[in-house]
């Protein structure tokens, strides 16, 4: 938060109000508190048991194929009944967290999970908090406000509902951020193969990976493509090693049975036009199409932006393209709206007005999440697409100037 804002002479002297002063320290607290708070929690905890409820929230998911690995199982990775046994211990008997990733995406489990699992999710969570470091880090030479408040903004990014749960319950929406941001930095240091090889990496969420690798290709960076393509082959070759040459089968069922039983059952925790939909009419065939059609148009305009502003600078295309694949895709959780950083960061940055209250309203739709069983969606899907909408509004000139200056494809 700019301390601009807040500075007033008096007298001659420069002098900061007690509340701008508590703002801009805020961060730091609560930084040093979640810290303490999150160890004191894994330190007093019982296998996946605590005060506050179960350790980890969906990380018996990661740690169960992760077991599944270390103990050579590896045909068995998507066996429900063999996921409920290792899951067994931590959630108890009858209950399983389905696993429905790539399995090239176990491997890294299979080695957290020769941990006893409370020392397995704190090294773990570590890493998800190193990736949110890494993140803003990088975003150090694309942002001249994050420069300027990179602490703050890792204290209150840590505030942020989403990305707040996402860290604590296991799941790897910074790893995604990372992976985005990365891609944004290759392309901005002319490193196409890097941007390529870390959008590759994220295809373990084929629904974020796949669109922004037509968005590049749209955009003319044949590289960037490229080695996405390439980087997919070989996930691919891992993936058969592990599994058989049918693996792509057994992955696609487990994703369609979980897919569907999660949209039946919890669609308020789905922030995609499919979710919301789907919270505010109910689960039908109706409600698909329309999810469908708005997803198609949605990525129609993503494309054609992409296609106008491709000799335009990449963070308004980044800003365009985070929050338009959020909505799209058929399964976007609620913690991936985390990745709406993005849009805010280049809004920051640009001078965009009145961004305090934007982010605020941002905040607000976050908190608002608790009350998503009682209403039936998400509250988080206004904020996906406010920032969506103040992204449109910023491109809306550049679009114009790259059109009447003849943009070229940026040199690829």
């Amino acid at each position: 938060m700019p301390m601009g804002v807040f500075m007033r002479r008096q007298g001659g002297k420069d002098w900061l109000p007690l509340s701008a002063w508590f703002l801009y320290r805020l961060p730091y607290a609560v930084i040093v508190g979640v810290l303490i708070g999150f160890l004191v929690t894994v330190i007093t905890a019982e296998g996946a048991s605590t005060l506050a409820g179960r350790l980890g929230g969906d990380y018996p998911a990661f740690y169960g194929a992760g077991r599944i690995i270390a103990d050579g199982d590896w045909e068995n990775l998507y066996n429900i009944g063999r996921q409920a046994d290792e899951q067994k211990p931590l959630l108890g008997a009858g209950k399983v967290l389905y696993f429905a990733y790539p399995p090239y995406a176990a491997l890294p489990f299979g080695l957290l999970a020769k941990l006893e699992y409370r020392w397995s999710y704190l090294l773990y969570t570590l890493i998800l908090f190193g990736a949110l470091l890494l993140a803003l880090h990088l975003l150090r030479t694309l942002s001249n406000y994050v420069v300027n408040h990179y602490w703050q903004l890792v204290g209150w990014a840590l505030l942020f509902y989403p990305l707040f749960k996402a860290i604590g319950g296991g799941q790897n929406s910074s790893i995604t951020l990372l992976l985005l941001v990365g891609a944004w930095w290759g392309v901005e240091h002319d490193s196409p193969y890097l941007s390529g090889f870390l959008i590759g990496l994220l295809l373990y969420k084929p629904h974020f990976a796949l669109p922004m690798i037509a968005l590049f290709l749209i955009a003319g960076h044949w590289r960037v493509a490229a080695a996405s393509v390439a980087t997919a082959l070989c996930l691919y070759g891992i993936s058969a090693w592990m599994l058989g040459e049918d693996w792509l089968f057994q992955w696609s069922d487990q994703v369609l049975f979980f897919a569907t039983e999660d949209a039946r059952v919890n669609p308020y925790q789905n922030v995609s036009w499919h979710g919301f939909l789907a919270g505010l009419f109910g689960v039908g065939i109706s409600v698909t199409i329309a999810g469908i059609a708005c997803s198609v148009m949605t990525f129609v305009y993503l494309g054609w932006s992409w296609w106008q502003l491709r000799g335009s600078d990449i963070d308004l295309r980044m800003a365009l393209a985070v929050p338009g694949v959020l909505l799209i895709t058929p399964h976007t959780m609620y913690y991936d709206a985390a990745l709406i950083l993005v849009p805010l960061i280049v809004l920051a940055d640009r001078g965009t007005p009145h961004m305090g209250l934007r982010v605020f309203l941002v905040f607000v739709a976050g908190i608002g999440h608790y009350v998503a069983p009682t209403i039936g969606f998400s509250t988080l899907v206004f904020a996906v697409l406010a920032t969506a909408w103040w992204s449109i509004n910023a491109t809306a000139s550049q679009r114009s100037c790259a059109v009447l200056g003849g943009a070229g494809s940026d040199g690829e």
